[in-house]
């Protein structure tokens, strides 16, 4: 039991970053539209991966957290590297 829980750990582990790495390009696009969307700079802010979607249109989720405090969730639907569309969550 022991060692089944440390190999779902390690390859979690393993796994995160290259998923991360991955998908960085999609993730600045997104984050790029969600600070215009808000009229913010995204100068200094901190922008994580939640969720990716990869189908004819890639659904990707990103938390930005901004240097004046306030943080948004926001999914970008992109379609061969262009923004069609930012769903802010509340």
């Amino acid at each position: 039991m022991k060692k089944l829980a440390a190999a779902a750990i390690a390859a979690a582990v393993l796994t995160t970053p290259a998923f991360a790495g991955y998908y960085d390009e999609e993730k600045a696009v997104c984050a790029n539209a969600v600070a215009e969307e808000l009229g913010k700079p995204l100068d200094d802010a901190i922008v994580y991966l939640k969720k990716v979607r990869d189908k004819r249109v890639m659904r990707v989720k990103v938390l930005v957290k901004f240097p004046d405090g306030q943080s948004t969730t926001a999914e970008c639907h992109i379609r061969k590297g262009e923004v069609e569309a930012v769903n802010l969550e509340a």
